[in-house]
């Protein structure tokens, strides 16, 4: 919903709009796929912010973010740090900033000189004319609010401003969300770990370290049913309209109407694969083993090599969120095997001992300097620091030994066995959240 909006300056005719709106459309699409696949929050908002005054030809754009109640972001597009160091605090939460954080609603004025809302900007900040406010939304509660200024051109915004940032606004809403979830785990792990610095893996409190561990899972599942369920039915049926409107429209606008089914099959694709990676699936379906089994044979097939699998129904009893580590590693070393190892033979081998799970994976591939790629910082190479954070975020451990010629080797170990008593009516091996 829009609040009454007060409209200046010149209006561009539907025949002068009418061209730009199919590219505009693309560059949203595109931005929606872009921000879905961001995990860092912080490059998530500025990213969020330049795309929205990219497609609104804006030339000023500022994010707040909040978290219950306290400004934890505040970015802005258009202004040189310089500019960013003189203003200094933020605008107040008063006038057209409080109006939208308490109504919820977005906002279009395009006379802000002469409007009683425009207060509680602070000095040396930038005069301004015409204004767009949307609320970012996170379910019912707002989280953040966008606004947009001084329209390229000495325009005014209009309604298609206002669907094109609305839209991005609930693309983001979505990309905010899952990347604070990101966030989450990396601080929930790093707490854990800490626990186990300071009083050794004997004397952890269990119950604590394993409650964190499923709350961060039922998260990652309740994301991934919606992304599943509501984005990817929303997408399935623009699809199936423009399918419709091939059949249906003349042949100068066929070419749009593919392209835009083809835009939606895109995101379509993109929001599967990132309810896959939030949650793999194949476990639900078939289980730990006969899903690893599934992705050998994936690698033999497109890697071209023979991978051997041992690994019968474990003897031991797996939560979930260890389940998801075991398979994710997997995952993530035999697809290293099969894009840079050049091995002709790889094997597979789960078995468990002494409370403990451990995978193996070796190939037969060229190898490379793994004491180099432990001893760095960034995650560059094959993803070794994201399976080691993986493993830790369990309480495993994780070990890669290669060298240049000889192969690789990848070793897991989780614990397992019986869960932790306080937890037992919690967890099932069997029932994921």
């Amino acid at each position: 919903m829009c609040d009454v909006r007060v409209r200046t300056g010149a209006r561009r005719s539907e025949a002068e709009a009418a061209p730009a709106l199919p590219h505009r459309f693309r560059l949203l699409l595109d931005a929606n796929l872009a921000l879905s696949t961001e995990r860092d929050l912080d490059t998530l908002l500025r990213r969020f912010t330049d795309i929205a005054c990219e497609l609104t030809s804006s030339r000023y754009g500022a994010l707040f973010v909040e978290d219950i109640g306290t400004l934890v972001t505040f970015v802005t597009h258009g202004m040189t740090q310089e500019q960013a160091d003189l203003i200094g605090e933020p605008p107040s939460r008063t006038g057209l900033h409080g109006q939208l954080l308490r109504e919820g609603r977005t906002v279009v004025i395009n006379n802000l000189l002469d409007d009683p809302r425009t207060t509680g900007y602070p000095p040396f900040h930038p005069v301004m004319r015409t204004f767009l406010g949307t609320p970012i939304r996170v379910g019912s509660r707002v989280v953040g609010e966008l606004y947009l200024a001084d329209k390229n051109g000495g325009v005014g915004f209009d309604e298609s401003d206002v669907e094109i940032v609305e839209a991005l606004a609930a693309a983001a809403a979505v990309a905010y969300r899952n990347a604070t979830v990101v966030r989450m785990e990396q601080q929930s792990a790093a707490r854990a770990w800490a626990l186990l610095d300071m009083h050794g893996r004997g004397q952890i409190d269990e119950a604590l370290f394993w409650s964190q561990v499923w709350a961060r899972e039922e998260e990652r599942a309740r994301l991934a049913r919606e992304i599943h369920d509501e984005q990817g039915q929303l997408l399935t049926s623009i699809i199936l309209f423009a399918k419709h409107l091939e059949q249906a429209v003349n042949p100068g606008t066929v070419a749009q109407v593919t392209e835009l089914r083809q835009l939606a099959e895109r995101a379509l694709r993109a929001a599967r694969s990132l309810a896959q990676q939030l949650r793999p699936m194949e476990l639900d379906e078939v289980g730990l083993v006969p899903a690893i089994h599934r992705l050998a044979d994936h690698v033999a097939q497109i890697g071209g090599l023979a991978v051997d699998v041992v690994a019968g129904a474990p003897s031991v009893e797996l939560i979930y969120p260890v389940e998801v580590v075991i398979y994710r590693i997997a995952q993530e070393a035999l697809t290293n095997v099969a894009r840079h190892a050049k091995a002709h033979v790889a094997s597979v081998t789960v078995n468990a001992r002494d409370g403990w799970l451990t995978l193996v994976i070796e190939d037969d591939g060229i190898g490379f300097d793994a004491r180099s790629v432990l001893d760095s910082r960034t995650d560059g190479h094959l993803g070794v620091r994201t399976m080691r954070e993986r493993a830790g975020s369990v309480g495993g451990e994780l070990v890669v030994e290669s060298r240049p010629g000889a192969g690789t080797l990848v070793r897991l170990r989780v614990p397992a066995g019986e869960r932790p008593a306080a937890l037992s009516d919690q967890f099932s091996a069997a029932t994921p959240p």
